[in-house]
């Protein structure tokens, strides 16, 4: 019962509908205490989520065997093609729709109002490691490196599934209730709605190419909506709360494996891009970018600054960490060096991104999902072909 889609989107409203109702009543201490405990939970799960990530990825690729290096060919050119145009896409289009009539964005500094009552930091396991370790491992075909990569994996799975089948599942909502609490008093709704205007164009076009995606994979790959929208009910409210994509991996990871029906291809995809993969950055900071330059009097770049802009950018997303906050600080200094921004516009560009950050993951979290379903047709296609 806990484990059902249903039951756990159901738990999640209640969890967010109770933050928004009762966070006046609840004392300091006690919103400290729950949204200390959810960090806690958080540093937990990141704890582990190289573990995950290692075990998904070994045992995809160790199914590939011999076609493991052309798989990973074909899924970085997938992601590196989406990430380019998509970024592109929507550069293009917002200077083109955003005039110089644009409301100038106000600079509302968030105030920090809820700290943790206690913090525990456990170490930092490089997920890049362990996602280059599963690759390594499966690729690697001696008898030796399989006995220790099948060893890991299976040690790797036990740890994550305890934690995450007995701990972190059933305490979700309590994990969500904290991170609420945290953004209800830090009165971020407040400086999203003194600059709705610009805010709700960038979230419109976003919504818009989002839909697109979705009704594209009902259409033509003839999905059910309804059980599309049941399995990514939870990964979506997740990310929407904890803004970080790395919190929903699990949840996400689950939802892929349904809504494709092919365990092996979302045991590669997920963890492998779920990093750097991310629909709704590429749409967002390229608007936020072209919506700064008219707000502070910039001219709009023209079509070569914009594609030397793309390439870093889309070389960035391989390095940004999938952390509330971690994409625009990677791509703070290509917009200094290549769209001359200034200090000014880099502390308005990174506020904005922080005050969109829970709808940015959300959207991330859900645009991940639908590509998984995109490439796992793309390459069951060229996989006949061959």
């Amino acid at each position: 019962m806990i484990h059902h889609p249903a039951f756990q989107t159901l738990m999640l409203f209640a969890a967010i509908t109770g933050a928004f109702l009762g966070h006046h009543y609840i004392p300091l201490k006690g919103c400290q205490m729950f949204y200390a405990f959810s960090l806690f939970l958080k540093e937990c799960l990141m704890f582990l989520l190289p573990a995950i990530i290692f075990t998904s990825v070994y045992t995809s690729f160790s199914k590939l065997k011999q076609g493991a290096l052309y798989v990973a060919g074909i899924l970085l050119g997938w992601v590196v093609v989406w990430n380019f145009c998509t970024a592109g896409f929507a550069g293009l289009l917002s200077s083109w729709i955003i005039s110089t009539e644009t409301a100038a964005l106000s600079a509302q500094p968030i105030s920090a109002a809820l700290s943790p009552l206690w913090a525990m930091h456990l170490p930092k396991l490089n997920s890049l490691i362990a996602l280059i370790a599963g690759v390594g491992f499966a690729l690697f075909n001696h008898p030796a490196s399989r006995r220790v990569g099948d060893t890991i994996a299976k040690f790797c799975q036990i740890v994550s599934d305890i934690f995450l089948k007995k701990v972190f599942i059933p305490l979700l909502p309590v994990f969500v209730f904290g991170f609420m609490l945290k953004l209800l008093k830090d009165k971020t709704l407040n400086i999203f709605l003194a600059n709705i205007q610009s805010f709700t164009l960038i979230l419109a076009f976003l919504t818009a190419f989002t839909v697109l995606l979705f009704a594209g994979v009902v259409v033509f790959y003839k999905k059910n909506p309804k059980f599309l929208l049941q399995n990514l009910s939870t990964p979506m409210l997740v990310g929407l709360t904890t803004m970080s994509s790395a919190a929903a991996l699990p949840f996400s990871l689950e939802a892929a494996k349904k809504n494709t029906g092919d365990k092996a291809v979302s045991d590669l995809f997920i963890p492998s891009t779920f990093n750097f993969h991310m629909l709704a950055d590429n749409i967002v900071i390229p608007m936020c970018a072209i919506v700064m330059m008219v707000s502070f009097g910039q001219p709009l770049p023209s079509l070569t600054q914009y594609l030397i802009f793309l390439v870093f950018y889309t070389i960035s997303k391989f390095y940004s960490a999938g952390v509330p906050g971690g994409s625009i600080m990677v791509v703070n200094p290509i917009l200094e060096t290549y769209f001359g921004f200034s200090p000014d516009m880099i502390a308005m560009i990174t506020l904005c991104y922080i005050i969109l950050d829970p709808l940015i993951t959300c959207f991330n979290v859900v645009g991940n999902n639908l590509s998984c379903i995109y490439f796992d047709r793309f390459y069951k296609r060229i996989m006949l072909a061959q």
